[in-house]
């Protein structure tokens, strides 16, 4: 038959060689497998590194670029020399440009209106000023308090009337006596409709003391108002009128507090008066909710540390506004909250 005889010797050195060529495979696939398994060990610790390193180097980087302040008044106002004094001093903290600029209107909320819509990245801060925080307290402005991060308050000032230096009220008893005689004939220079000067007025007239609030929404015009005839008093803090002070242009007659300042002794405050209203002015910084907790406590710690430089502590004491408790944070947030509450 055409069939091919094999000895016994032949099948079985082919069957060895079979069995060789089995076991050489297991090997293969055994060291193919011992690979990939290193291989993939290597790409997940890799990846768990590279995420790791991702992570810290954004938060090591941060600030890496300017952070944009923005003053929601007009320029040369209190909340604008506010901020032009305390930001190179916070540049040094955090070694980024923080460019000013500013965006009045609306008592306020105009550069507040900016502020919302920018990102919630961190790069992006504003000014809070007392008078702004009124319409959001009293329902006229479109925002909320938990629309902020509430960083640091930085200033922290009452206010006082003041006429021109040859008024025809020497004192604050003749202001009022005519104001009662003459409901809304005496005009007074304050920063809009809603603020404290607003709520000042408006308690005034419920005394029998009306009158007329007329606003100015550029800071530098309304300091000027007095002197220039525009308006018969100004309704103002101390600090940022004070080269017409020094000047000898214009005098406070009343002081909206409970005791009077150390700076002022000769003038007579709201309390004394019978008149249990103020309504201190302050200053502060917020940032759009929704930045990172490490980048708030960085700008937080960064202004505390501004405040505590020489060239911050000349500037507030030359505004009568240093702050003796500057609030931060969640305090600053509880805090004004429970101003609200107590408008409200």
């Amino acid at each position: 038959m055409g069939g091919v005889t094999r000895s016994r010797g032949s099948n079985l050195a082919i069957g060895s060689l079979v069995l060789n060529d089995i076991k050489r495979g297991r090997e293969i696939v055994m060291k193919r497998n011992v690979n990939i398994r290193i291989k993939l060990m290597v790409f997940a610790v890799a990846a768990i590194m590279c995420t790791f390193f991702t992570v810290t180097t954004v938060w090591a980087q941060y600030p890496d670029r300017a952070i944009d302040f923005i003053v929601n008044w007009g320029a040369g106002g209190g909340a604008d020399q506010f901020a032009r004094t305390i930001g190179p001093l916070v540049e040094q903290e955090l070694d980024v440009p923080i460019p000013v600029s500013n965006m009045p209107g609306a008592s306020g909320n105009t550069g507040l209106a900016k502020l919302t819509s920018s990102k919630s990245d961190g790069y992006t801060i504003c000014t809070m000023t007392g008078v702004t925080f009124s319409t959001i307290a009293g329902g006229k402005s479109p925002f909320k308090i938990k629309d902020f991060d509430w960083l640091v308050r930085a200033q922290y000032t009452p206010s006082m009337l003041f006429v021109p230096a040859n008024s025809p009220f020497k004192t604050v008893d003749d202001l009022f006596s005519n104001a009662k005689k003459n409901p809304n004939k005496i005009t007074v220079g304050t920063d809009g409709f809603g603020t404290p000067a607003d709520l000042t007025l408006k308690f005034l007239s419920s005394k029998g003391i009306s009158m007329k609030n007329i606003p100015f929404d550029k800071p530098a015009e309304r300091y000027l108002s007095p002197v220039a005839g525009h308006v018969d008093v100004l309704y103002e803090e101390p600090g940022d009128v004070r080269a017409f002070l020094d000047a000898g242009k214009i005098k406070p007659l009343i002081l909206f507090a409970e005791k009077r300042l150390t700076t002022f002794p000769n003038v007579v405050t709201s309390y004394e008066k019978g008149l249990p209203v103020s309504i201190p002015n302050w200053r502060g910084i917020v940032l759009k909710k929704g930045a990172s907790a490490e980048q708030i406590q960085l700008l937080a710690t960064a202004f505390k540390n501004a405040m505590k430089t020489d060239k911050w502590k000349a500037f507030c004491s030359k505004k009568y506004s240093c702050d003796d408790d500057p609030l931060t944070l969640q305090k600053f947030e509880q805090w004004v909250i429970k101003q609200q509450e107590l408008r409200n």
